[in-house]
C-alpha cells in the first residue's frame, strides 16, 4: 500500500488522505518485523524478490489503470491489451530463465534447454496466468490500482490457510506455519483497512 500510494501520487497526482499515514506506518512496521524473522542465509534473496515483486505488481496495476486500451468499453480491445502484456512478461521471464540456466552449474551447455519446464510454464500461463490476468485487469479497471492492491493484501492469509489445509490432509508433510507470522499478516491487513477507512472518510466528508 505505501508503494502504490506513492506511485498513484506521482502518476495521477492524487494526494493521500490525511489519516492514511497511520495505516501505512502499521503496514511498514509489520513488514519490518516479518523481515527480521527471516532465515539469515536467505534474507537478501527473499528481500530482493519481495522488492521486485512489489515493484512489478504496482507497476502493472498503474499501467492497467492508466492505459487507454484497458479502460476501453470494447472487450476485444481490453483482451488484446491483456494478451500483449502477458506475452511480453512471459518472454521476459523466459529470457531470464534461459540466462539463469546458462549461468548455473546445470546450464544449457550441459543439459540443453529444459523443454519440460518450458511446456509446463506454457500450460500454467495458458490455464492459470491468462485468466487471472484478465480478471485482475478487469478489477483494476473497475476499482482502481489502490483498491486492487488493498484487496490482494489478503493473499498471505489465504496462502496460510491453504498450507494448513494441505498439511491437515497429508499433502504436505511439514508445515512452516508460525503464529507470529499470522499476527504480522493481520497487522498488514489492519493497516490496509485503516488506509481505506481514511480514504473513505475523506471522500465522504462534505467539501467546504
Amino acid at each position: 500500500m505505501p508503494l502504490v500510494t506513492i506511485a498513484v501520487m506521482l502518476v495521477f497526482n492524487r494526494r493521500p488522505a490525511p489519516g492514511e499515514w497511520l495505516g501505512h506506518l502499521l503496514i511498514l512496521a509489520s513488514i519490518t518485523l516479518l523481515l527480521s524473522k527471516l532465515e539469515t542465509e536467505l534474507w537478501y534473496a527473499i528481500v530482493g524478490l519481495m522488492v521486485v515483486n512489489a515493484i512489478s505488481i504496482v507497476s502493472i496495476a498503474i499501467l492497467a489503470e492508466r492505459h487507454p486500451d484497458n479502460i476501453s468499453d470494447q472487450p476485444k480491445v481490453r483482451l488484446r491489451f491483456t494478451g500483449a502484456v502477458l506475452l511480453v512478461t512471459a518472454a521476459l521471464f523466459l529470457v531470464a530463465r534461459m540466462a539463469q540456466e546458462g549461468l548455473g552449474e546445470s546450464g544449457m551447455d550441459q543439459g540443453g534447454i529444459n523443454w519440460h519446464l518450458i511446456i509446463a510454464g506454457c500450460a500454467v500461463g495458458i490455464l492459470l496466468r491468462a485468466p487471472s490476468m484478465v480478471l485482475s485487469f478487469w478489477s483494476i479497471r473497475l476499482v482502481g490500482a489502490q483498491n486492487y492492491i488493498a484487496s490482494i493484501s489478503l493473499l498471505p492469509l489465504l496462502g496460510m490457510a491453504f498450507e494448513q489445509a494441505a498439511f491437515a490432509t497429508g499433502i504436505l508433510e511439514v508445515s512452516r506455519f508460525q503464529i507470529g507470522a499470522l499476527f504480522l499478516a493481520l497487522g498488514i491487513v489492519a493497516g490496509t483497512m485503516l488506509v481505506l477507512a481514511a480514504r473513505t472518510l475523506t471522500t465522504n466528508s462534505p467539501k467546504k
